[in-house]
Protein backbone atom coordinates (compact mmCIF):
# COMPACT_ATOMS: atom_id res chain seq x y z
CA UNK A 1 0.00 0.00 0.00
CA UNK A 2 3.00 2.36 0.62
CA UNK A 3 3.70 4.43 -1.73
CA UNK A 4 7.15 3.99 -3.86
CA UNK A 5 10.60 4.85 -1.80
CA UNK A 6 8.15 5.49 1.28
CA UNK A 7 7.96 2.07 2.70
CA UNK A 8 10.39 2.32 5.79
CA UNK A 9 8.19 5.46 7.00
CA UNK A 10 4.81 4.03 6.55
CA UNK A 11 5.97 0.53 7.95
CA UNK A 12 7.39 2.90 10.98
CA UNK A 13 4.21 4.94 11.91
CA UNK A 14 2.09 1.64 11.15
CA UNK A 15 4.43 -0.21 14.15
CA UNK A 16 3.35 3.02 16.24
CA UNK A 17 0.34 1.43 16.52
CA UNK A 18 2.09 -1.04 18.93
CA UNK A 19 4.56 0.90 20.59
CA UNK A 20 0.90 3.15 21.64
CA UNK A 21 -0.33 0.20 23.18
CA UNK A 22 2.76 -0.65 25.12
CA UNK A 23 2.49 3.26 26.15
CA UNK A 24 -1.19 2.68 27.28
CA UNK A 25 -2.31 -0.23 27.11
CA UNK A 26 0.19 -2.10 29.60
CA UNK A 27 0.04 0.59 32.87
CA UNK A 28 -3.60 0.42 31.92
CA UNK A 29 -3.67 -3.37 32.28
CA UNK A 30 -1.64 -3.83 35.21
CA UNK A 31 -3.98 -0.91 37.10
CA UNK A 32 -7.41 -2.57 36.00
CA UNK A 33 -5.29 -6.36 37.08
CA UNK A 34 -4.55 -4.44 40.73
CA UNK A 35 -7.71 -2.27 41.19
CA UNK A 36 -10.31 -4.58 39.70
CA UNK A 37 -10.07 -8.52 37.88
CA UNK A 38 -7.63 -9.96 35.81
CA UNK A 39 -10.74 -11.19 34.10
CA UNK A 40 -11.48 -7.83 33.05
CA UNK A 41 -8.15 -7.56 31.34
CA UNK A 42 -9.02 -10.00 29.03
CA UNK A 43 -12.69 -9.33 28.54
CA UNK A 44 -11.24 -5.82 27.36
CA UNK A 45 -9.40 -7.46 24.95
CA UNK A 46 -11.87 -9.75 23.44
CA UNK A 47 -13.98 -6.75 22.82
CA UNK A 48 -11.10 -4.68 21.23
CA UNK A 49 -10.71 -8.10 19.20
CA UNK A 50 -14.06 -8.09 17.73
CA UNK A 51 -14.08 -4.19 17.19
CA UNK A 52 -10.71 -5.13 14.88
CA UNK A 53 -12.43 -7.75 12.98
CA UNK A 54 -14.98 -5.40 11.80
CA UNK A 55 -12.64 -2.52 11.34
CA UNK A 56 -10.32 -4.50 8.70
CA UNK A 57 -13.89 -5.93 7.05
CA UNK A 58 -14.66 -2.29 6.45
CA UNK A 59 -11.64 -0.66 6.08
CA UNK A 60 -8.74 -2.51 4.81
CA UNK A 61 -8.21 -2.23 0.89
CA UNK A 62 -9.15 -5.22 -1.35
CA UNK A 63 -5.70 -5.76 -3.05
CA UNK A 64 -5.60 -8.57 -5.99
CA UNK A 65 -4.22 -12.06 -5.59
CA UNK A 66 -1.37 -13.18 -7.43
CA UNK A 67 -1.35 -16.85 -8.06
CA UNK A 68 2.01 -18.07 -8.66
CA UNK A 69 3.75 -21.77 -8.53
CA UNK A 70 5.61 -21.86 -5.02
CA UNK A 71 9.03 -22.54 -6.92
CA UNK A 72 9.02 -18.96 -8.19
CA UNK A 73 7.36 -17.49 -4.91
CA UNK A 74 10.37 -19.54 -2.99
CA UNK A 75 13.23 -18.09 -5.84
CA UNK A 76 14.54 -15.06 -3.34
CA UNK A 77 14.83 -17.69 -0.63
CA UNK A 78 17.97 -19.30 -2.55
CA UNK A 79 19.60 -15.87 -1.60
CA UNK A 80 21.79 -15.30 1.38
CA UNK A 81 20.84 -11.89 1.93
CA UNK A 82 16.84 -12.81 3.37
CA UNK A 83 18.63 -15.05 5.73
CA UNK A 84 21.24 -12.45 6.68
CA UNK A 85 18.56 -10.45 7.75
CA UNK A 86 16.69 -12.85 9.37
CA UNK A 87 19.72 -13.96 11.13
CA UNK A 88 20.47 -10.37 12.44
CA UNK A 89 16.61 -10.56 13.51
CA UNK A 90 16.71 -13.51 15.67
CA UNK A 91 20.26 -12.28 17.33
CA UNK A 92 19.35 -8.56 18.20
CA UNK A 93 15.86 -9.56 19.65
CA UNK A 94 16.92 -12.33 20.95
CA UNK A 95 19.94 -10.35 23.02
CA UNK A 96 16.85 -7.27 23.87
CA UNK A 97 14.25 -9.78 25.10
CA UNK A 98 17.51 -11.99 27.28
CA UNK A 99 17.65 -8.33 29.30
CA UNK A 100 13.71 -6.66 29.08
CA UNK A 101 12.55 -9.80 30.06
CA UNK A 102 13.90 -9.31 33.65
CA UNK A 103 13.56 -5.68 34.13
CA UNK A 104 11.47 -6.44 37.31
CA UNK A 105 13.20 -8.66 38.90
CA UNK A 106 16.37 -6.27 38.17
CA UNK A 107 14.53 -3.07 39.19
CA UNK A 108 13.19 -4.51 42.58
CA UNK A 109 15.94 -6.61 43.27
CA UNK A 110 19.42 -5.05 42.25
CA UNK A 111 18.60 -1.35 41.68
CA UNK A 112 16.44 -1.39 44.84
CA UNK A 113 13.34 0.43 43.44
CA UNK A 114 10.13 -0.29 45.96
CA UNK A 115 7.09 -2.48 43.98
CA UNK A 116 5.00 1.17 43.82
CA UNK A 117 7.41 2.23 41.15
CA UNK A 118 7.23 -0.78 38.82
CA UNK A 119 3.98 0.33 36.91
CA UNK A 120 5.53 4.07 36.70
CA UNK A 121 8.61 2.41 34.95
CA UNK A 122 6.97 -0.14 32.62
CA UNK A 123 4.96 2.90 31.83
CA UNK A 124 7.90 4.76 30.62
CA UNK A 125 9.24 1.95 28.91
CA UNK A 126 6.25 2.00 26.99
CA UNK A 127 7.32 5.97 26.25
CA UNK A 128 10.82 5.10 25.45
CA UNK A 129 9.26 2.69 22.35
CA UNK A 130 6.57 4.97 21.53
CA UNK A 131 9.86 8.22 21.17
CA UNK A 132 11.71 5.53 19.44
CA UNK A 133 9.31 4.70 16.62
CA UNK A 134 8.42 8.06 16.22
CA UNK A 135 11.90 9.77 15.71
CA UNK A 136 12.73 6.65 13.64
CA UNK A 137 10.09 7.56 11.41
CA UNK A 138 11.33 10.95 9.57
CA UNK A 139 14.87 9.49 9.87
CA UNK A 140 14.11 7.00 7.08
CA UNK A 141 13.87 9.93 4.74
CA UNK A 142 17.57 10.77 4.87
CA UNK A 143 19.12 7.37 5.99
CA UNK A 144 19.19 4.01 4.37
CA UNK A 145 17.35 1.21 6.43
CA UNK A 146 20.64 -0.59 6.78
CA UNK A 147 21.89 2.42 8.71
CA UNK A 148 19.21 2.74 10.78
CA UNK A 149 19.48 -0.79 11.72
CA UNK A 150 22.89 -0.82 12.30
CA UNK A 151 22.40 1.88 14.69
CA UNK A 152 19.53 1.44 16.42
CA UNK A 153 21.20 -2.51 17.41
CA UNK A 154 24.53 -0.51 18.41
CA UNK A 155 22.31 1.09 20.79
CA UNK A 156 20.25 -1.49 22.13
CA UNK A 157 23.86 -3.63 22.88
CA UNK A 158 25.10 -0.08 24.38
CA UNK A 159 22.53 0.14 27.17
CA UNK A 160 22.91 -3.79 27.96
CA UNK A 161 26.73 -2.85 28.77
CA UNK A 162 25.42 -0.36 31.01
CA UNK A 163 22.67 -2.46 32.70
CA UNK A 164 25.46 -5.50 33.49
CA UNK A 165 28.19 -2.91 35.05
CA UNK A 166 25.46 -0.23 36.49
CA UNK A 167 22.33 -1.64 37.53
CA UNK A 168 22.58 -1.16 41.34
CA UNK A 169 22.12 2.39 40.68
CA UNK A 170 18.61 3.31 40.42
CA UNK A 171 18.39 6.35 37.80
CA UNK A 172 21.19 4.47 35.86
CA UNK A 173 19.22 1.46 35.67
CA UNK A 174 16.07 3.37 34.72
CA UNK A 175 17.80 5.33 31.95
CA UNK A 176 19.59 1.88 30.22
CA UNK A 177 16.43 0.14 30.41
CA UNK A 178 14.57 2.98 28.34
CA UNK A 179 17.30 3.48 26.40
CA UNK A 180 17.32 -0.20 24.82
CA UNK A 181 13.32 -0.10 24.63
CA UNK A 182 13.76 2.86 22.39
CA UNK A 183 16.96 1.27 20.32
CA UNK A 184 14.39 -1.27 19.84
CA UNK A 185 11.39 0.26 18.28
CA UNK A 186 13.70 2.82 16.87
CA UNK A 187 14.62 -0.06 14.33
CA UNK A 188 11.37 -1.52 14.41
CA UNK A 189 10.23 -0.23 11.17
CA UNK A 190 13.46 0.17 9.10
CA UNK A 191 13.91 -3.94 10.33
CA UNK A 192 10.21 -4.68 8.61
CA UNK A 193 11.29 -2.82 5.50
CA UNK A 194 14.55 -4.11 5.68
CA UNK A 195 13.19 -8.01 5.49
CA UNK A 196 10.79 -7.32 2.13
CA UNK A 197 13.66 -5.39 1.16
CA UNK A 198 14.37 -7.51 -2.72
CA UNK A 199 11.81 -10.16 -1.75
CA UNK A 200 10.24 -9.91 -5.04
CA UNK A 201 6.67 -11.38 -5.07
CA UNK A 202 8.13 -13.50 -2.03
CA UNK A 203 7.45 -10.65 0.89
CA UNK A 204 4.40 -12.24 2.30
CA UNK A 205 6.68 -15.74 3.48
CA UNK A 206 9.96 -13.46 4.32
CA UNK A 207 7.66 -11.16 6.37
CA UNK A 208 6.15 -14.46 7.82
CA UNK A 209 9.94 -15.90 8.63
CA UNK A 210 11.27 -12.02 10.12
CA UNK A 211 7.85 -12.50 12.54
CA UNK A 212 8.98 -16.12 13.31
CA UNK A 213 12.65 -14.95 14.07
CA UNK A 214 11.15 -11.90 16.46
CA UNK A 215 8.90 -14.50 18.23
CA UNK A 216 11.46 -17.38 18.40
CA UNK A 217 14.04 -14.37 19.47
CA UNK A 218 11.77 -13.31 22.66
CA UNK A 219 11.86 -17.36 24.10
CA UNK A 220 15.12 -17.88 22.81
CA UNK A 221 16.44 -14.74 24.68
CA UNK A 222 14.41 -14.63 27.58
CA UNK A 223 15.89 -18.34 28.06
CA UNK A 224 19.48 -17.54 27.83
CA UNK A 225 18.45 -14.40 30.26
CA UNK A 226 17.07 -16.58 32.89
CA UNK A 227 19.90 -19.22 32.79
CA UNK A 228 22.60 -15.96 33.13
CA UNK A 229 20.19 -15.59 36.83
CA UNK A 230 20.14 -18.89 37.26
CA UNK A 231 24.02 -19.66 37.38
CA UNK A 232 25.16 -16.51 39.16
CA UNK A 233 21.86 -15.66 41.12
CA UNK A 234 22.24 -11.86 40.24
CA UNK A 235 19.13 -10.56 38.14
CA UNK A 236 21.44 -8.00 36.41
CA UNK A 237 23.81 -10.90 34.75
CA UNK A 238 20.92 -11.60 32.15
CA UNK A 239 22.52 -8.21 30.51
CA UNK A 240 25.43 -10.46 29.58
CA UNK A 241 23.77 -12.22 26.99
CA UNK A 242 22.20 -9.52 26.10
CA UNK A 243 25.39 -7.53 25.74
CA UNK A 244 26.95 -10.31 23.47
CA UNK A 245 24.02 -11.09 21.25
CA UNK A 246 23.53 -7.69 20.66
CA UNK A 247 26.94 -6.51 19.65
CA UNK A 248 27.02 -9.82 17.53
CA UNK A 249 23.95 -8.29 15.64
CA UNK A 250 25.69 -4.70 15.70
CA UNK A 251 28.79 -6.58 13.77
CA UNK A 252 26.36 -8.49 11.28
CA UNK A 253 24.25 -5.43 10.49
CA UNK A 254 27.43 -3.11 9.80
CA UNK A 255 28.52 -5.49 7.07
CA UNK A 256 25.20 -5.42 5.60
CA UNK A 257 25.34 -1.69 5.83
CA UNK A 258 28.99 -1.73 4.54
CA UNK A 259 27.43 -4.08 1.63
CA UNK A 260 24.80 -1.65 1.03
CA UNK A 261 27.04 1.17 0.42
CA UNK A 262 28.82 -0.44 -1.63
CA UNK A 263 26.04 -1.36 -4.01
CA UNK A 264 25.29 2.33 -3.74
CA UNK A 265 28.41 3.45 -5.13
CA UNK A 266 28.42 0.88 -7.75
CA UNK A 267 25.40 2.34 -8.71
CA UNK A 268 25.70 5.43 -8.97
Amino acid sequence: LAAEGESARDITLMVLGQTSANLVGVPLGSWIGYAFSWRIIFMTIAALSLLLIAALFYWLPSLPVQKKPLKELIQPLRHPHPWIILAGIAIGSGGFYAYYSYVDPIMSKVSGLPASMMTPVIALAGLSMFVGNVVSAPLTKHFNDETLVFSGQLLIAFAALGAYFLSRDEITSIFMMSLAAFGYFFIAGPMQALVIKGAGDAKVIIAALGQIAYNGANAIGAYLGGVAIDVSGIASECALPSLLLGFASSVLFYFVWRSSNRNDLAGD
